[in-house]
């Protein structure tokens, strides 16, 4: 999924910090994330931080013009992997504890219901959603 956040902020940060207040956060095991400084080849790290810490970072990897990687959570289990280098590109990989409809796909009407839905309602106006499903 993609999602164009940037009539919402131009801080990355900003938008992992809705994505919590919508109920999609870090792991209690630690923050997963892309580290600062990773030069073009992203390797997810796992450390324990405040929140207000992973969103530092995060602000830093941007004025780097670092590629942006945190990994959130949903009380159901399933998990997203946002990846964005601007606000009006969030990625949203969809691989852990993927919803899928009956038939396999994936099941988009509940990731807009659990993201799309409560980031606009919480204020973010979405200028791009983008769906697709890669088959085979």
């Amino acid at each position: 999924m993609e999602f164009d956040c940037s009539a919402y902020s131009s801080r990355i940060s900003e938008i992992v910090r809705l994505f919590g207040q919508i109920g999609w956060r870090v792991s209690e095991d630690g923050a997963e994330y892309y580290p600062l400084h990773d030069d073009g080849d992203p390797d997810w790290q796992q450390t324990k931080m405040p929140e207000d810490t992973l969103f530092a970072l995060i602000d830093e990897k941007q004025r780097a013009d670092e590629h942006i990687g945190v990994i959130l959570y949903h009380a159901s289990g399933s998990g997203i992997m946002l990846t964005a280098d601007n606000p009006k590109e969030i990625c949203l990989g969809l691989d852990i504890d993927r919803k899928t409809t009956a038939s396999g796909f994936t099941d988009f009407s509940w990731y807009l219901e659990t993201i799309a839905a409560p980031l606009e309602k919480a204020g973010c106006i979405l200028q791009l959603i983008r769906c697709e499903d890669l088959i085979g």
